[in-house]
């Protein structure tokens, strides 16, 4: 939420019954007898939650099916998962410099990710790791090679959620059917305003797409 913004949230959110708590930055719902039955039908979901990870699946699938989206697998994007050295001038040069060099050469895959406290995250194209400059820059097996899929989410609503974590569920819990069961398949993922997207090991794609069809 932008912060010029927030006094106009705040306002909102209190007239529709939430009252936040002076002390920190959590709030709680209040039914005032002032609000009228049809506000108060307004504020409260009209159905509940989901609140098993089955749930969380079959809400998800069935949104993305209502609005005609399927996973899009890039087998052609080699993607390797490793994290950035920090701690010295020289490393973060070097790091930022390789960061510059990616991007010139106009990546169709690059993620980074960036903390106070934890080394830099990145996932970036196999083909992109000798931009770095310093070989000892990334950390990480550049062996592993990670495949990702892709949703396309421009279409779901603006306040669409849990969208990647449904379609990671199902394939961190494998794929129970009346005969047969596919082990969980391991993965990282990833979620943005516009998409979704779940890397998955090359040697692991063919069962992640039978999870994700059945």
């Amino acid at each position: 939420m932008p912060l010029q913004s927030q006094s106009d949230v705040v306002k909102a959110l209190e007239q529709q019954g939430f009252a936040f708590e002076d002390d920190g930055p959590f709030f709680s719902q209040t039914q005032s007898t002032s609000m009228s039955l049809s506000s108060y039908l307004d504020v409260v979901p009209r159905t509940p939650p989901p609140e098993t990870r089955a749930e969380v699946q079959v809400k998800t699938f069935a949104i993305l099916k209502r609005h005609n989206i399927k996973p899009e697998v890039h087998s052609e994007i080699n993607i390797v998962l490793c994290a950035g050295q920090r701690g010295s001038k020289a490393s973060d040069d070097s790091l930022y410099l390789g960061l510059v060099r990616c991007l010139i050469r106009q990546p169709k895959f690059l993620s980074l990710t960036i903390t106070e406290t934890e080394p830099p995250s990145l996932f970036l194209e196999k083909g992109l790791v000798d931009c770095f400059p310093q070989t000892d820059v990334l950390l990480g097996n550049m062996s592993d090679i990670l495949v990702p899929i892709i949703l396309d989410l421009r279409q779901l609503p603006l306040d669409s959620t849990g969208i990647v974590c449904g379609v990671a569920g199902k394939l961190a819990g494998g794929n129970m059917g009346q005969f047969n069961m596919l082990p969980p398949v391991e993965m990282s993922y990833l979620s943005t305003a516009m998409a979704g997207f779940v890397m998955v090991a090359d040697d692991e794609l063919e069962q992640a797409l039978q999870a994700l069809e059945s």
